[in-house]
């Protein structure tokens, strides 16, 4: 069974169980009593019946390797939620393909931290729906394979509550609107540090939003395909904020937008040291980069837009009204129009700082200004250029991150600037050789584009797979406490196999490791009983209180294998930033 497929921190907080459960009868038992917190010691088949929770409740998995429930029925999912907050911690919930995930409804809540959530299938959310008023929280958690067969592929919220998304990752997830998450009337959406891969839907390949403030940051968007009906890219909202900092959307595809379609956005909208690049559309009149439409003012700040590719390739920008959108020390690149607006009387598009390969189209009334700026292109219709047209030209080949590295760290300069950099180069917090704007993790500096590929499902190299082609040595652990048997070798196989790649289990009959005089391969029994009449309580021939062969007392063993014995051992939660596009 593939039991691991997601990091749980080392240092997780202790838990002191009211209720230890190893069956079906005594989680359900324990919830229906309303005794908290709950410990799952053992993989769980819940498919009997859903688990209703009308309290406060904490369900935590205690094991070397988080348990397993499973749930292969069409019922209501694993868990109904009516009332309190249920929090999961340290599980993998495991619908088989056939049931749903959680289901909350009312002022209830839901808390996730440390959670797979695996091939669940509904009508919508297949992981999680919810109506509620309450607070919604996903932490260093793994939703993938949801598919849903109308709206939210994974996530499906509404009701007026809040939902955050943190330090997680969703993948492979399908849904008609909103591939991974979509969301209605919340008074906010935040994402943070999450990575969306490969989600599919006909409209919002990763996120729709409507009447939702929406912020994301430090968020990485790679290959969601938005491509049948309307499209509208990764991201889609309608009437609501939408701020997204220090991000990535790379390889997305949409038919109306390839990144992002931003409809009626409310005050205070922006992107803000973003990338994009490589971001295409399959139809028509469309663009590759963003489409934004009815803006009161949005605001594009240090940021590179660059080679997405469409019928206009960069920013579509619809206005009927007094709308700004203003443009300050980035960079467009591509070979079409970059920027194209289409507006009414009082419409406004401002350039300061930046610099645009690619020409730019202004129709209608609008007023297009640019100042102390370098266009390599056509500034047609009504443009008014403050700064030569033309200066030496861009040369940008494709997104692999090599050149987008050379690129960022280096960009172009504004000649009005007196050489300074129109966009600034992006740093390097870490110190390990690549700009942040590329680097998955910039304050870990053994993660980066040139980092090899480890056991640690943690996405090493900023490629957006975890652990690919790394194959393990493996050993038979029969106690489960994550050291292998050294005369019981597995041979090799995938790293997310959950293998225990550490053979040093003195004895694989008892769970907990060595003493400090044992030596892996030794054999020792413990007996409740001085059987040898040595003064101490175990079969061995020394006068201490342990059963090794030295005549010393070791502390006795600790119930949980050490930091570092397992392949998944001692990591960060789902640390997958993904960088470009690299598709297999």
């Amino acid at each position: 069974m593939l039991r691991v497929m997601l990091l749980w921190l080392a240092t997780a907080p202790a838990v002191t169980c009211v209720a230890t459960v190893g069956t079906h009868n005594d989680l359900a038992i324990a919830v229906s009593s309303h005794q908290t917190p709950i410990c799952v010691t053992g993989d769980i088949d819940v498919s009997f019946a859903s688990l209703y929770v009308t309290v406060d409740t904490e369900i935590v998995g205690i094991a070397p390797v988080p348990p397993v429930l499973t749930q292969g029925s069409s019922q209501d999912g694993f868990f109904v939620v009516q009332g309190g907050t249920l929090t999961l911690r340290d599980l993998v919930l495991d619908g088989g393909g056939t049931s749903p995930g959680v289901r909350v409804s009312g002022s209830a809540g839901l808390q996730l931290d440390g959670v797979e959530i695996r091939a669940t299938s509904s009508s919508t959310g297949a992981a999680i729906q919810a109506v509620t008023t309450g607070a919604l929280a996903v932490r260093r958690s793994w939703i993938h394979g949801a598919v849903s067969t109308s709206d939210g592929g994974a996530l499906h919220v509404t009701g007026g509550g809040t939902l955050v998304v943190e330090g997680s990752h969703l993948d492979g997830n399908r849904g008609r609107y909103g591939g991974a998450v979509w969301v209605e009337g919340l008074a906010s959406l935040v994402v943070e540090d999450t990575t969306f891969a490969r989600n599919v839907a006909d409209q919002g390949g990763a996120v729709q939003a409507t009447d939702t403030p929406v912020g994301i940051h430090g968020s990485s968007f790679l290959q969601q395909d938005a491509s049948d009906g309307y499209g509208r890219g990764a991201i889609h909202t309608l009437r609501g904020s939408l701020a997204v900092t220090g991000s990535r959307f790379l390889g997305n595809l949409g038919d109306n937008a390839g990144a992002l379609d931003v409809r009626d956005p409310g005050a205070g909208s922006r992107l803000e040291d973003v990338l994009l690049c490589g971001n295409t559309t399959d139809a028509g009149s469309s663009v590759g980069g963003m489409y934004l439409s009815q803006p009161a003012t949005f605001t594009v700040s240090r940021s590179w837009f660059l080679l997405n590719e469409g019928t206009r390739d960069t920013i579509d920008f619809i206005a009927g009204g007094p709308n700004t959108l203003r443009i300050l020390d980035s960079t467009i690149v591509g070979t079409g129009d970059q920027l194209f607006a289409s507006t009414s009387a009082g419409a406004r598009v401002e350039l300061e700082r930046s610099i645009i390969r690619g020409d730019l189209d202004v129709n209608g009334s609008t007023e297009g200004v640019s100042t102390c700026s370098v266009i390599q292109g056509n500034p047609r219709n009504n443009w008014t250029q403050t700064d030569p047209v033309t200066t030496d030209p861009i040369v940008l080949t494709s997104c692999d991150p090599g050149v987008l590295r050379t690129f960022l760290q280096a960009p172009p300069t504004v000649p009005c600037m007196s050489g300074a950099a129109g966009t600034p180069a992006s740093p390097d917090t870490d110190g390990d050789g690549w700009p942040d704007a590329l680097d998955c993790r910039p304050t870990d500096p053994d993660v980066h584009p040139e980092a090899p590929e480890a056991c640690n499902l943690r996405d090493d190299d900023c490629d957006g797979y975890v652990d690919e082609s790394v194959t393990v040595a493996s050993w038979a652990d029969r106690d489960g406490d994550g050291l292998g048997d050294p005369g019981s070798p597995q041979g090799t196989g995938p790293c997310l196999a959950g293998a225990v790649t550490n053979p040093d289990d003195c004895d694989d009959t008892r769970v907990g490791p060595c003493d400090s005089g044992d030596t892996g391969g030794s054999v020792e029994a413990d007996a409740d009983a001085d059987a040898d009449s040595d003064a101490d309580t175990d079969a061995d021939a020394d006068s201490d209180a342990d059963s090794d062969a030295d005549s010393d007392t070791d502390p006795a063993p600790s119930q949980a294998p050490p930091v570092g014995v397992l392949c998944r051992a001692g990591v960060g939660p789902v640390e997958l930033g993904l960088s470009w596009l690299r598709r297999r």
